[in-house]
Parts: C-alpha cells; structure tokens; sequence
C-alpha cells in the first residue's frame, strides 16, 4: 500500500487548515484600499463641492489623481508579491491543486505586470473621471 507523503506533511496541513478559513486579512486589506480611495475622492469631491477647496484641473485635483493612482499600484505590486510567494510555497509543499484552480506563475514578466498595473490605474482614473464629470445638482431640484 502507497502513502501519499503529502498527508504527513505538518507545513502542508497547516497550509490546507489556513486556506480552508476565512481569509480576512484579505477582506481588511481590500477594504482598506477601497477606504483610501473612497476617502480621496469625497476630499477631493465632484463637480460642487470640496472640503478642502480643491478645483477641477488644479495642482490638488492632480496631486489626489496621482495619490489614488500611487494606491493603487502599490496595492496591485503587493499582491503580486504575495502570490508568486503563495506560489513558491506551494510549489515546494508540492501542493494538490484542485481542478479548475489558478496556478500564478513563478515570475511575471514585465509586460504583463505593467500591462496589469495599468489596466487596474485606468479603471480607477475612469471612475474618478465619470464622478468628477457628473453635473451637482442642488437638492432642492429633487425636493419639488
């Protein structure tokens, strides 16, 4: 009778028991970049209003454009290092793999990563332009 060795191996099973709970420190890191930019943009505001007085095209419009688009590429850099980590880990752990499940690469090549980076930065930037290009309508349009 064969054995797998992959049941008897402690760093595997403990990897198995991680994945199979909820990931919230996921949750909390997504979350807290989806607060950051929300945050940036209601500071920013739309076409209106500004807590901070900032102006469509001025100096702070684009200095909280560029912080938004920093976020952002910082948090996709980020997850990348942790995947190709995740994956060299089980990698090594020879971990079974389900049917259907993404194996991310060991390297990314440049291309693709920039490729990513922009894509997520032009999604973000075409949200902040759909916002800012909305016309402010006072409330008392909707009241009567």
């Amino acid at each position: 009778m064969k054995t797998d060795s992959r049941t008897y191996d402690p760093d595997l099973q403990n990897l198995l028991i991680k994945e199979s709970q909820v990931p919230w420190n996921h949750i909390i890191t997504l979350s807290l970049l989806f607060a950051v930019i929300l945050t940036i943009n209601l500071l920013k505001g739309g076409g209106g209003f500004s807590p901070l007085g900032i102006r469509c095209g001025s100096q702070g419009f684009w200095i909280s454009n560029l912080m938004m688009a920093l976020s952002i590429i910082i948090f996709t850099h980020g997850v990348r290092l942790y995947l190709n980590g995740q994956h060299t880990l089980k990698s090594r752990m020879n971990y079974p793999y389900a049917t259907g499940d993404i194996k991310v690469r060991g390297s990314v090549e440049r291309s693709d990563e920039l490729t990513a980076t922009m894509l997520t930065t032009r999604t973000a930037q075409a949200y902040s332009s759909v916002q800012n290009a909305l016309p402010y309508q006072s409330p008392q349009l909707f009241l009567t």
